[in-house]
């Protein structure tokens, strides 16, 4: 409610008060809500444009919670990951918003889940635009025939459009590397695959 009223001091207090009452507990359902409030608060320093805070919180959260065995928890892990890559890039920070793409990717490229699958195919595709606006077409499109190939079977609507960029992307990069054929059996597998 809070959040929704925009009322940002009122919400970190309780996402502050969840945590000191219940980060003790052991019940796993109660610890995945003190995740998600811990991870919260870096939320709520973004949606105020205060990054340096904001940064900050997310570290002390993923510091707290990155070795918990919580499936559910480490999906906000991933997401903590992803949202301080996005902090990084609206404070114009790059390198350190390339580099928190890059943990997303060694910490989780081996996870099953589908949510954190989805956290790795934004964050593979990102690094694919980084190294295409970097001139690095290699390295693009390597990025992106991940992105193409590991996720597509990911059946959530956002997952999806990032799928279909990764593979415009990847098509545009093999046209201009004169490899027409490999750009039209990309188009062809994808639309196979893809038809409505």
């Amino acid at each position: 409610v809070y959040w929704k009223l925009k009322k940002f001091d009122q919400c970190i207090s309780a996402y502050r008060n969840l945590i000191r009452q219940f980060s003790d507990s052991d019940n796993s359902s109660v610890q995945e809500q003190v995740a998600l409030a811990y991870h919260s608060i870096g939320n709520v320093y973004a949606q105020q444009n205060k990054f340096d805070t904001a940064i900050e919180k997310y570290q002390d959260f993923i510091r707290e919670f990155k070795n918990h065995n919580s499936t559910v928890v480490q999906r906000q892990v991933a997401k903590a990951y992803y949202d301080m890559a996005i902090v990084y890039g609206k404070w114009d920070k790059s390198e350190e918003q390339f580099a928190a793409y890059q943990m997303i990717v060694e910490r989780f490229k081996t996870s099953k889940d589908s949510e954190i699958k989805a956290e790795l195919a934004k964050a593979y595709y990102s690094i694919g635009n980084f190294y295409e606006n970097a001139g690095r077409k290699n390295e693009a499109m390597n990025a992106y025939k991940t992105v193409v190939e590991k996720f597509e079977e990911i059946d959530d609507q956002e997952t999806q459009s990032i799928v279909f960029n990764a593979a415009l992307s990847l098509g545009g990069l093999l046209y201009d590397s004169g490899d027409n054929l490999g750009m039209i059996e990309l188009f062809l597998k994808f639309t196979n695959k893809n038809q409505y």
